[in-house]
């Protein structure tokens, strides 16, 4: 293949890459993130506009190899200069690569602590349907254990069933109740 077409092609390819880092969409993570998350994508897109600028630029040389005088020193420098590029477009693909586990740890603790906001909310929730109960343990939630522990703790100091009726031996000793 001609290098002025492979360089128009690598060219294309590189501007094409740049076009998309740039688009609406990618840009739209920074308004949606927090700091942290943000400045992560900050770099990263930093970093793929950098490789892209670089692959674009390898395009370019590509191009200019071709009207270069053959067997020129000029040429060896500029192949020379590629392989730097080239060397350094992977350099930036790795460091890309890597940084995907600090993303990662960023996502986690964001869910780590929109879990623990949903545990406190859901905790306040609990605790505000118990005081608007005012005390009464059957006005609470049936689904809750809490509430049919209590019901039935109350039900049995009425009775000689004891705390065995729980089905639990730990809650009490069944060879009292029998005692009665």
């Amino acid at each position: 293949m001609d290098p002025f077409v492979f360089g128009c092609l690598i060219f294309g390819g590189g501007a094409a890459m740049m076009g998309l880092h740039y688009d609406s969409d990618f840009r739209q993570k920074f308004k949606e993130t927090s700091d942290e998350e943000a400045a992560y994508y900050k770099k990263q897109y930093y970093r793929r506009m950098i490789a892209s600028g670089m692959i674009a630029l390898v395009g370019v040389l590509f191009m200019v190899y071709r009207l270069l005088p053959e067997r020129s020193i000029t040429r060896l420098w500029l192949i020379g200069l590629v392989l730097i590029l080239v060397g350094c477009v992977v350099v930036f693909g790795a460091i890309d690569f890597g940084s995907i586990s600090r993303l990662f740890a960023i996502q986690q603790k964001k869910s780590a602590d929109s879990a623990r906001e949903l545990a406190d909310e859901l905790a306040r929730i609990k605790k505000n349907r118990r005081e608007q109960a005012g005390g009464k343990p059957q006005d609470i939630d049936p689904g809750n254990i809490e509430a049919k522990i209590v019901k039935r703790e109350e039900g049995d100091s009425d009775s000689s069933l004891g705390d065995s009726s729980l089905g639990d031996s730990s809650l009490g000793d069944s060879t009292d109740t029998d005692s009665k």
